[in-house]
């Protein structure tokens, strides 16, 4: 395999070929209630969220026997900057899975997901 980007090097570590589409990029805004951040998706193997805005996020995958997000239960991510990498090596299906997140103010969440590229393959 011809190796001439850090796309190639992914395919050849992950073996199937992966995308990070630019419609995928999004920001969104999280408030102070509970809300939904990422839908599940089989064919996500990673995601990165960047806390742009000056309030704490607080993330969790959603499953039944879990609470909602809060200070209390989830994943601290700083305000300016924080970020969370979430990857199917190291997290296993909780990069597949739904999460939601809370902030203590309303902030803006920057999301880069990575996902197996069903156009190409392998």
């Amino acid at each position: 395999m011809s190796v001439s980007s850090v796309r190639d090097l992914l395919q050849a570590r992950w073996g199937v070929p992966l995308t990070t589409p630019l419609h995928g990029v999004v920001t969104t805004a999280v408030g102070v209630a509970p809300g939904h951040i990422l839908r599940q998706d089989a064919g996500r193997v990673g995601f990165l969220l960047v806390n742009l805005g000056g309030g704490v996020l607080y993330c969790i995958p959603k499953f039944p026997t879990l609470a909602p997000p809060s200070s209390a239960q989830g994943i601290r991510v700083e305000a300016n900057g924080g970020n969370l990498s979430v990857n199917w090596e190291d997290d296993g299906e909780m990069v597949a899975v739904e999460w939601q997140a809370v902030a203590t103010a309303p902030t803006t969440l920057l999301i880069l997901p990575v996902q197996i590229d069903q156009g190409r393959t392998a």
